[in-house]
């Protein structure tokens, strides 16, 4: 990315902030809309706190564009759980392997 993308992402993420938890849910409420079997992976989540982690690792990547060598190895290690963790719940779910 440019400085100035970068520049345009963190400015656009500073105005989501306030209403950070309205953001969070609906990008779950979308999410669940165009796959509908990924609501039971939370079924026992509580989704203010789960919308909560979502936002804090987006701000956590979208403040560290600036400086990405320093969140990098932060940012693979949650891709690769999040793949292994899909890797398991493709095997009860179909739909998860679209």
């Amino acid at each position: 990315m440019t400085p100035d993308q970068i520049k345009l992402v963190q400015e656009s993420f500073r105005e989501v902030v306030p209403i950070k938890e309205a953001a969070a849910a609906l990008f779950y409420e979308k999410l669940f809309a165009i796959d509908g079997s990924l609501r039971t992976l939370f079924v026992e989540t509580d989704m203010k706190k789960q919308g909560a982690k979502l936002m804090a690792a987006l701000g956590f990547v979208v403040h560290g564009l600036s400086r990405a060598e320093t969140i990098l190895p932060t940012v693979q290690d949650l891709a690769g759980a999040m793949s292994a963790t899909a890797s398991r719940s493709t095997t009860m779910r179909p739909s998860a392997r679209r």
